[in-house]
Order: structure tokens, then sequence, then C-alpha cells
């Protein structure tokens, strides 16, 4: 229990160290890039473990692998729902933009986490 409260504020640390060196000290490019795609990927996360220590507080038998699994599946919906919204209802010069980034980067990420989890599940399952 205490092993994933210890991971959700490790990750939390490290997202916020990220997100705060790549928009004040990093120019943009690709180390901005990089530091971009590591600061979405510990905040998704952090997220995902804070949901695991939560519920395990209340079902210490559940399967982190799972908790991880629908936290991350339900974030990937909510994010690939919104930005299918915002591309389709706004208006003005920058229409959706930020549904295009949200697509094109960070569902992306979800994804790929998705996959990992499920690697590493079938494999501590055998």
């Amino acid at each position: 229990m205490w092993k994933s409260w210890g991971r959700a504020i490790a990750l939390f640390a490290v997202a916020f160290v990220c997100w705060y060196v790549e928009i004040v000290f990093v120019p943009p490019g690709i180390w901005a890039s990089f530091l971009w795609l590591a600061a979405v990927t510990a905040s998704i996360l952090c997220l995902c473990f804070l949901v695991i220590a939560v519920i395990r507080q209340f079902k210490p038998e559940i399967s982190g692998y799972q908790i991880f699994a629908w936290t991350d599946a339900l974030l990937g919906i909510s994010v690939a729902a919104y930005a299918v919204y915002d591309i389709l209802t706004d208006t003005g010069w920058f229409a959706g933009i930020l549904g295009y980034v949200l697509l094109i980067f960070v569902v992306p990420v979800i994804v790929l986490l998705l996959v990992i989890d499920f690697v590493l599940y079938k494999r501590r399952k055998k």
C-alpha cells in the first residue's frame, strides 16, 4: 500500500521537475520535445499510481495491473473524446489545435502505457 503512495509522490516530483525545466529553462527545440514527452508520461503515470494507491486503501487484494489498465483506458477515452469534441466545435484561427495536439502526442503515450501494462501483466502471470 505504501509502495503505491511512494511511487505516486515520486512520479509527481518527476513530472513537476520536467514541466518546470521544460517551461522555464529549455528553449524550443528537440530537447524541449523530449522533456515535454517525459513530463506527459510522468504525469499520466502519477495519475494512474495515485488511483492505484487510493483504490488499494479500500480493496488491498485487487491487482495493480488491472487498476492501472482501467485508469489508463478511461483516461485515453476521455482525452480522445475531448480532442474530437475540440476539433469539431472550435471556430477561429486556431480552431481545434488543442485537439490535434492531444490526438497526435498524448493519446499515443496513453496507448503505449496501456500496451506496456498488458505486456508486464502477461509476463508476471506466467
